[in-house]
């Protein structure tokens, strides 16, 4: 487990292995069918790596989607 992941945030362990993973490299893709939780994966990443101290850029090719990751 991260040291810096919270419980709360209620991760499964694939989940956590994937913000671990995505910390580690430079470019990931986290994919998955609806419903598996890739928002609140990505939501994890986003408050990991600005722990790290780095700067975040979220795209994607739809407005809506970037919408809801912000959320």
């Amino acid at each position: 487990m991260l040291e810096s992941q919270k419980p709360a945030q209620g991760l499964n362990q694939d989940q956590l292995n994937a913000v671990q993973r995505s910390r580690q490299t430079g470019v990931s893709w986290i994919w998955g069918p609806p419903g598996t939780g890739k928002t609140t994966t990505l939501a994890a990443l986003v408050e990991a790596l600005m722990e790290d101290g780095l700067r975040v850029l979220v795209v994607s090719n739809t407005n809506a989607a970037v919408d809801t990751a912000l959320e």
